[in-house]
């Protein structure tokens, strides 16, 4: 049986990633290869990563944009940005942003 057309292609193993991928595979899965032993220290799958790991400049790109979020001067209130976060997550079924945000009790780090 083969893929559905709308599933989005990924990196086939950790060996076959590019070098500049690596230091987010380690933060997101230790030393596990992400294809062939799935699964985040979130509880997701982890398919974000090798999704974007096919385009590294993006996934570095879209990695430190994190920052920009969690910025002292930021005038929203850490709780209520983290709040946003999960239900947005929540609204658009996505295990990766709901379970990341209410592993952290929506909380700032």
């Amino acid at each position: 049986m083969s893929a559905p057309a709308w599933l989005l292609d990924s990196v086939r193993s950790r060996a076959q990633a590019d070098e500049s991928v690596l230091p987010y595979y380690d933060l997101a899965f230790g030393e596990r290869d992400p294809v062939s032993e799935p699964g985040t220290a979130w509880g997701t799958p982890g398919t974000w990563w090798t999704v974007l790991a096919l385009v590294p400049d993006i996934l570095d790109h879209t990695a430190h944009g994190f920052p920009l979020l969690y910025r002292p001067t930021r005038k929203l209130d850490p709780k209520i940005r983290e709040l946003a976060v999960m239900r947005a997550g929540w609204a658009a079924q996505s295990q990766f942003v709901f379970s990341r945000t209410a592993a952290t009790g929506a909380t700032p780090a």
